[in-house]
């Protein structure tokens, strides 16, 4: 990442991503909380975040992502500022008659006293009053229902717990369960990453690439100055080119007719793999080379969507994007086929491909076979049954996993590790930058406030796994919760400042489509541990 140590004295981002994203300049009076903020952002939330829990069952998946409610909500809020009236409604408040309250005297006790002051204000005449429309749609509105689409429209990661529990092992915890189970992990999640925010937020080198874009697309929407060109222009006298809003327009549609050739018109665009259309039948050139069961090496597509499938490239630094593709170069262009032809593991018996795990007889593993009737873990069953093997590619995943679970503690210490330690002490990490000091017009939401909504939630957890039967004992809970306060430091310097979780890229079998990407969290460690302490639990282990 490149600093600039000029831009200091310019009162900007020493950042130049930042600063090309980012205004330096904010109106603390600009109405932000308003009726008609509320109304927008409810709304498109309840019906996004509902249709992306509807299509997150079925697969491919379309997803309502937060940038699109960003630019939906435009010409809803320009709509809104059009027709509403600009009238600002008072509405009185009951107060007390002021002979309700005495007047104090030199007789008045020190108790009477403290009560003539407790009560005295509710004897004067108040109002509250609001307008439906304060003024022209401004980009502080904008801002805030694109914070609610980001909280709000996400999945639920606990839902696929209890989806799964019902479907595949018929364990109906019922209603109130799920609700409890699903608000407990989504908001002590929340009230855990509030606690980070001296070393995730704060610092300046915190810039959170895959942000930036919606910084750009927002001061682009909001633009005051339409003659600040992109460009340049030979009929302008100026020499400026277009318009930020009207570049952008022309780009979009020129984007949404051109989505046509590969997405209808000539599929093939999309997924080019010429050198499996020269030998079809060639198996081993197809397992190299091909997309839908392979690794994908002569991949060649025109198609964005399939390049940003796993995230646009747009918006992660050069320097993480060579890193990550040299990564995958190492791992599952070289050391997987290896690997694979090697016949490491048994893998040439299987798919070198694929997302799901196999018995011996090169079938795929039917779990029900080592299930009892309680859906619990029968180890005879296993071994009458057969053993679990992994394609090469789900193989080479879990080992990366592994060895990435190690690693990113490492490099955290490494490169963060003073960072830590002054925000531990309540030293500041870093200087303020520029928009660092805008904040300061604003009060700061106090850490209790979200060490409390932490410590509810996870006490709502606990009412979770113990007034319903789920064989959960309160240690486990424990524990989990140990793995997400280790990580999620480490986890989040790489993501505030690459724009990249910790992830690997991993080519699958889906439906005759390049997908992508395999999240590797702290799901593979979330498995395995309950599932060495607590064996034959699968409830335990998906909670």
């Amino acid at each position: 990442m490149e600093f600039d140590f000029d831009a200091i004295d310019d009162e900007d981002s020493p950042f130049p991503e930042v600063r090309a994203s980012v205004s330096n300049i904010d109106d603390p009076d600009m109405p932000a909380l308003t009726i008609r903020m509320w109304c927008i952002g409810l709304l498109l939330c309840m019906i996004s975040s509902g249709l992306n829990v509807f299509f997150n069952f079925r697969s491919p998946a379309p997803t309502v992502v937060p940038l699109a409610l960003l630019l939906i909500s435009y010409p809803i809020g320009k709509f809104f500022a059009f027709t509403l009236p600009i009238t600002t409604y008072r509405i009185s408040i009951p107060n007390l008659p002021s002979s309700f309250v005495p007047v104090p005297n030199e007789n008045t006790s020190r108790v009477s006293l403290f009560l003539i002051n407790l009560f005295r204000p509710l004897t004067y005449s108040r109002a509250i009053e609001f307008s439906l429309n304060p003024g022209p749609w401004n980009i502080k509105e904008h801002v805030l229902v694109f914070i609610m689409a980001n909280v709000a429209v996400g999945n639920p990661y606990a839902l696929n717990a209890v989806v799964v529990s019902e479907l595949f092992y018929e364990l109906k915890m019922g209603y109130w369960f799920s609700l409890v189970l699903v608000l407990a992990t989504q908001l002590t999640g929340f009230g855990m990453a509030g606690l980070t925010r001296r070393f995730l937020v704060w610092p300046a080198s915190m810039i959170w690439p895959q942000n930036l874009v919606a910084c750009t697309l927002l001061n682009t929407l909001h633009a005051e100055d339409e003659d600040d060109g992109v460009g340049f222009s030979l009929s302008s006298k100026s020499g400026k080119g277009m318009s930020r809003y009207r570049f952008y327009m022309i780009v979009t549609l020129g984007s949404f007719l051109f989505f046509f050739l590969p997405g209808f018109l000539f599929e093939a665009l999309s997924v080019f793999s010429f050198i499996c259309w020269a030998a079809p039948n060639n198996v081993p050139v197809n397992q190299l080379f091909g997309v839908h069961s392979g690794l994908g090496m002569s991949v060649l597509t025109f198609d964005w969507t399939q390049i940003s499938w796993i995230g646009s490239p747009l918006m992660i630094p050069w320097w993480a994007e060579v890193q990550i593709f040299l990564g995958f170069i190492v791992f599952f262009w070289i050391m997987t086929p290896a690997l694979y032809y090697s016949n490491a593991w048994k893998l040439a018996f299987f798919p070198i491909s694929a997302n799901e795990p196999y018995d011996k007889f090169g079938q795929v593993y039917n779990i029900s076979r080592v299930l009892t009737t309680d859906d619990r873990f029968d180890l005879d069953a296993y071994n009458n049954y057969s053993p679990l093997f992994l394609p090469a590619t789900y193989a080479v995943t879990y080992l990366l996993a592994f060895a990435l679970s190690t690693c990113v503690i490492v490099h955290t210490l490494l490169y963060h590790g003073q960072s830590l330690l002054n925000g531990v002490k309540r030293v500041k990490v870093e200087s303020d930058d520029i928009h660092a000091k805008l904040m300061r017009n604003y009060p700061e939401v106090p850490e209790w406030w979200y060490l409390t909504a932490f410590a509810v939630f996870f006490g709502l957890a606990v009412v979770a796994v113990e007034v319903w039967s789920t064989n959960v004992p309160v240690w486990a809970l424990l524990l989990a919760l140990l793995l997400p306060i280790i990580y999620i430091l480490p986890s989040g310097f790489i993501y505030a400042m690459t724009g990249q979780g910790v992830r690997l890229l991993l080519v699958e079998c889906c439906e005759s489509r390049l997908i992508g990407h395999m999240q590797i969290t702290l799901n593979i460690l979330a498995q395995i541990i309950p599932g060495t302490l607590l064996p034959g639990n699968p409830l335990a282990n998906m909670v």
